[in-house]
């Protein structure tokens, strides 16, 4: 059974369904305005130790609180927002809250499915998928998929 309104979207193509993507994906993003302040710091950190000096305690729990949830929030909304599907003749997906974009792929156009899994993904389970559509030089991924999800998957796409 297809997701309310995908049978319109997917057209002719016989869908399996909208799917999504693991529920470890959010941890992909959040992570990211943590990682900028960290750097941030490690650059300078004679001016980053002056500013935090400037800053009370209060301060500092407070802004890090701030920082963690808005990372949190818009990881989980990039995962909400981000659906694929498999067609008889395509793969589809659909990302984006602000800006919606949907890349039709062409099982047939499909050259490469890498599965990959850096070692935080290993330790989670999940895997990302890598397509390599031919004649472009930009590569769609699917990150994360469950293990055995990415090598049914990939599987599929490459049948």
């Amino acid at each position: 059974m297809t997701a309310p309104g995908v049978e319109g979207a997917i057209g002719a193509g016989k869908a399996v369904g909208e799917r999504r993507l693991h529920p470890v994906t959010p941890f992909r993003r959040a992570w990211a305005p943590v990682a900028v302040l960290t750097g941030w710091a490690v650059h300078d950190p004679n001016q980053a130790q002056e500013q935090l000096t400037k800053l009370t305690t209060t301060m500092v729990l407070g802004g890090l609180a701030v920082l963690v949830t808005a990372g949190a929030l818009y990881g989980f909304l990039t995962w909400w927002f981000t659906y694929f599907a498999v067609t008889d003749s395509e793969l589809r997906i659909r990302t984006g809250l602000l800006f919606r974009r949907t890349a039709h792929i062409r099982l047939e156009r499909i050259q490469a499915v890498d599965i990959t899994q850096p070692l935080l993904a290993r330790v989670a389970g999940v895997a990302k998928l890598r397509i390599d559509v031919v004649g472009t030089d930009k590569k769609d991924e699917l990150a994360f998929l469950g293990q055995g999800e990415a090598r049914r998957l990939r599987a599929e796409l490459l049948a």
